[in-house]
């Protein structure tokens, strides 16, 4: 008879005991048991959210039992693991007694089975995940192959509709569907249709010069011309209340042209006639957590084992908003303590309490990363970036002089200090996301904007008012100024400003990019806190009003910003400023050598400069730089569309410029 090698004995009595031994000693695959349950529940949660936002009807009755034995899986696995939990508590002779080792068997055979049939629900949950067409997939099949013409996206505010519409664009600018035009209009809080077929006529072609001074129904018949000939989508962002479109002149669209609008409610949705609603809900559970993990980063979750736990429940009171997940996550990243983190959760709780179920919770949500911001000087900063309009590209060097009129910079002998500063609060913002940072640029995302606006509006005295991008063509009551500190009414259609407003308290006016002729006299004769003035892109204006000119005596103009400048001479803008005593920031743009070397005779001029623009010099062949040798203060020059201009003379006498240049 054959001997059999002890090893191979061995190894085969093993095969034979080793899986009823596993099951007796079952805490380890009791623990895999309780994660793999928790991820089965945490793929339910997120396929109940995808199935939601997206029309899959072909596949819902199959879910739907996926559904049903998922929940009875977890009554029993809970069932299990009570029964499990009580079994590890026994203790007879150190749990190795026969009666005590069966019963163990029995329940780690269970666990085992329980655990593949988990698995298994897992990869069959995932498969049908994959299945679900996302947000963006859903419009661009409505666009190509539906016969719905209205599409109508909605979802709470920060959860990504505009990035959503954006990858949609994009889709439509590089793919081969037939569009004659793509047009982008943003509609915000108050839709103007003015502005609204405005933006329209921009987008399909026609130009300012030709609309100036046609009628509102005449724009609209003409915007119906083109239209009318052509297939086009109108992607039309934050909608907040109903616009009649037929009014603005856009027809209607048998022809398989599309309207895809984005929205907060969807009501609105129903009442602008969408015939196909796409919910965008927050982000995936896991996905959530990745972008909240990303933006507190590793070293901060790693200063102590609880940190994790607690990151987890505030990315949870984010609800899935990719906006409150960034801005709150890169807030809690300066976060280094328990105490903290706690503190936070309790702020982040109350305040949330306060607003529940209304769109001031998302405003709660991002305003968190306002709050945790280092000092009230780069708060005031912040808030003062929603003066501009929605969506605007705000020039950095434009928004630190700006800072530096309002005195928020503090006094800087040198005006390459203060600048330093302002860069480094820029930084800052754009650090906590409050700020998008586009190189010489910085813009506001529309959600944060708001944010900033309603952090204002709950002021026991609001101090801004706010008309900035609306098409006004008159500007408001002058009842509204006389409590506020600063009015933006930048690119808009007012071209006189005739009504003295006794506004005390005004430090900030900000009329750029309007249409601008006549100033009265009197307008500002009761503004004898003003410190900045913007009246950039106003062409047609030649003369400052004599009460500007008188305010020198007020320590007021810190800032003042001219554009179009062509003539000089008695009574132009160059002899006005020389009369503004306290003058000591300007920023202008000149459109003939004539006008810049009358300026350049000027000490105000040579003085106050910060930036200087040279645009469309028609005639002039060469230029001298000599002329601007004086500035010592100038920090930005640029020549712009000078097509005849040959020769730039530079001398030591036009270098002795500031270092900041």
């Amino acid at each position: 008879m054959d001997s059999i090698p002890i090893g191979e004995l061995l190894t085969f009595l093993w095969n034979v005991i080793k899986e009823p031994v596993a099951y007796i000693d079952y805490e380890q695959n009791l623990r895999t048991l309780e994660t793999k349950m928790h991820e089965l529940l945490h793929l339910k949660d997120d396929l109940t959210e995808n199935m939601q936002m997206a029309e899959v009807r072909g596949m819902r009755s199959q879910v739907t039992g996926w559904f049903s034995r998922v929940g009875r899986m977890k009554t029993e696995i809970d069932e299990l693991m009570d029964q499990a939990t009580q079994e590890m508590q026994k203790n007879c002779f150190g749990s190795c007694c026969p009666k005590n080792c069966w019963s163990r068997y029995k329940i780690g055979k269970k666990i085992d089975e329980k655990l593949k049939a988990v698995s298994d629900h897992i990869d069959k949950g995932e498969n049908y995940l994959s299945s679900v067409p996302s947000p963006v997939g859903s419009v661009m099949r409505c666009l190509c192959e539906s016969e719905k013409s209205t599409i109508g996206i909605y979802g709470p505010g920060g959860v990504g509709k505009t990035a959503l519409l954006t990858q949609v664009s994009n889709n439509l600018l590089s793919s081969q569907l037939q569009f004659d035009f793509v047009i982008w209009v943003v509609a915000s809080q108050d839709p103007d249709s003015e502005r609204i077929q405005g933006d329209i006529g921009k987008e399909i072609g026609f130009l300012e010069d030709r609309w100036k001074g046609k009628s509102f129904q005449h724009k609209a018949r003409e915007v119906s011309s083109v239209l009318s000939q052509k297939k086009f989508v109108l992607l039309l962002d934050d909608l907040w209340k109903p616009v009649d479109l037929a009014e603005v002149g856009v027809p209607s669209r048998e022809n398989g042209s599309k309207l895809v609008f984005t929205t907060r409610s969807e009501e609105l949705c129903n009442s602008m006639g969408a015939e196909e609603k796409i919910r965008v809900g927050g982000l995936a559970r896991d996905k959530a957590w990745k972008l909240f993990r990303e933006k507190v980063g590793e070293d901060t979750l790693n200063i102590h084992p609880e940190i994790p736990r607690l990151a987890e429940t505030i990315a949870k009171m984010c609800n899935g908003l990719p906006l409150a997940l960034i801005t709150v996550g890169r807030a809690m990243a300066f976060r280094k303590t328990l105490s903290e983190w706690h503190h936070s959760i309790e702020a982040l709780s109350r305040a949330t309490a306060e607003f529940p179920s209304t769109p001031h919770q998302d405003f709660v949500l991002v305003k968190f990363g306002y709050d945790s911001l280092p000092s009230d000087k780069v708060r005031s900063c912040f808030l003062y970036c929603a003066l501009f309009p929605e969506g605007f590209c705000i020039k950095k060097s434009d928004l630190i002089d700006y800072w530096i009129g309002e005195g928020f910079l503090g006094a800087y002998s040198d005006a390459c200090e203060a600048r330093i500063e302002g860069h480094t609060i820029i930084d800052i913002l754009a650090q906590a996301c409050l700020l998008e940072d586009e190189g010489g640029d910085v813009k506001m995302h529309q959600v944060i904007r708001d944010m900033a606006l309603w952090v204002d509006s709950r002021r026991e005295r609001p101090a801004y008012l706010v008309e900035a991008g609306t098409q006004l063509a008159d500007a408001p009551e002058v009842g509204k100024w006389e409590v506020v500190r600063k009015v933006s009414l930048m690119a808009n259609n007012i071209q006189n400003l005739s009504k003295a407003a006794r506004c005390n308290d005004l430090v900030t006016l900000l009329l750029s990019r309007n249409n601008l002729k006549m100033i009265s006299d009197t307008f500002f004769q009761s503004m004898p806190s003003l410190k900045v003035l913007d009246l950039s892109e106003n062409r047609e204006i030649t003369e400052l009003p004599l009460t500007v000119l008188r305010m020198a005596h007020c320590a007021s103009s810190d800032r003042a910003v001219g554009d179009g400048v062509q003539t000089g001479g008695p009574g132009s803008l160059a002899r006005d400023l020389q009369c503004l005593d306290h003058l000591n920031l300007l920023t202008i743009t000149i459109r003939s050598l004539y006008s810049l070397q009358t300026f350049a005779s000027f000490s105000k001029f040579q003085a106050a400069t910060r930036e200087l623009s040279l645009q469309q010099f028609q005639h002039a062949r060469s230029l001298d730089m000599s002329l601007l040798g004086g500035m010592n203060g100038l920090d930005e020059l640029e020549i712009i569309d000078c097509i005849n201009l040959k020769d730039v003379g530079i001398s030591n006498s036009s270098i002795s410029i500031s270092a900041c240049l």
